[in-house]
């Protein structure tokens, strides 16, 4: 392996200056197409020429900054102290922005974490690019198509708690209140939060349980549970988070 990568940089080295940062710009847009086109077709905002545009971006900035190093600064009187890594620095937090735009928040539903995460990878990859570690580049971009398409198939077969927010009305009782968490913590995967206030209806309470399940059957066992106790009724039931 660090044959063939050493073998890689001397024939782009081979290539000359101005050949060889465009290659580098297009080994960012490839690896940045890739990641970019697995978005496009799973219908996500930030698709093929967004994370295209990024990787480029972030190329070039990573070119111009290990060659500022190298520029003639002879008529500059002052001394200067030149840090490279200042403007990939810049260039991630920049990106973190953009990243932060493709996150969307609908009710309890949040969209975007995993498309944001793959631009921040994206700008990661120009920057791997743009430097020149191009084996480093290509096998990280395997890497993280690997983590979006196969590790995505999988997740079906990982158990994910919900969340769930039910209101049940019941007799203003002393009781009622230990009977509704001793019955919801039968079946919830983990200890019930509760709080309640008194019912519209005379005589009644409203105890609002969130609870936490795997299955749509377990949520069933839970209302039913509920439902079960002494003259209660289940009057709310929402999603949580």
């Amino acid at each position: 392996m660090d044959a063939f990568s050493t073998h890689l940089d001397q024939w782009m080295h081979a290539l000359g200056g101005p050949l060889e940062s465009l290659v580098r710009l297009l080994l960012a847009a490839i690896a940045a197409g890739a990641i970019g086109l697995e978005r496009e077709i799973r219908g996500r905002q930030a698709g093929l020429r967004t994370h295209m545009l990024v990787a480029i971006g972030s190329a070039l900035a990573m070119i111009v900054s290990s060659q500022v190093a190298y520029h003639d600064w002879s008529g500059v009187e002052e001394q200067l102290r030149i840090d490279p890594a200042r403007i990939a620095y810049g260039v991630m937090a920049g990106v973190g922005f953009l990243g932060a735009g493709a996150i969307m928040r609908k009710d309890d539903a949040v969209r975007g974490l995993t498309t944001a995460a793959a631009i921040w990878c994206v700008a990661a990859l120009g920057l791997s690019a743009g430097l020149g570690l191009y084996l480093i580049t290509i096998l990280a971009t395997l890497l993280i198509l690997i983590v979006l398409t196969v590790l995505a198939s999988f997740e079906h077969f990982i158990p994910q708690s919900k969340f769930r927010r039910l209101t049940v009305r019941m007799p203003n009782l002393p009781a009622s209140i230990a009977d509704a968490r001793s019955a919801a913590r039968r079946h919830s995967k983990g200890a019930p939060h509760l709080n309640w206030q008194e019912s519209e209806e005379p005589d009644k309470i409203d105890i609002t349980l969130r609870v936490t399940y795997w299955k749509p059957d377990d949520l069933v066992r839970i209302e039913s549970a509920l439902t079960s106790l002494n003259s209660a009724r289940l009057v709310a039931s929402m999603e949580s988070e």
